[in-house]
């Protein structure tokens, strides 16, 4: 949130969490999708999301 841009940092060992906050309808669980297929292409890791 902001101007700044940052890259991903992966721990070395354990889960690596990405929070996605945002109001009703806009596009949180599109965007987790695409992000875990995104990363899993990139970094060959598996990816899983868990939804609330």
């Amino acid at each position: 949130m902001g101007g700044e841009v940052s890259d991903l940092v992966f721990g070395k060992s354990g889960p690596t969490v990405i929070l996605l906050a945002g109001l009703q309808g806009v596009g949180k669980t599109t965007v987790c999708t695409k992000l875990a297929f995104y990363l899993k292409k990139l970094v060959h890791f598996s990816a899983f999301y868990l939804r609330s």
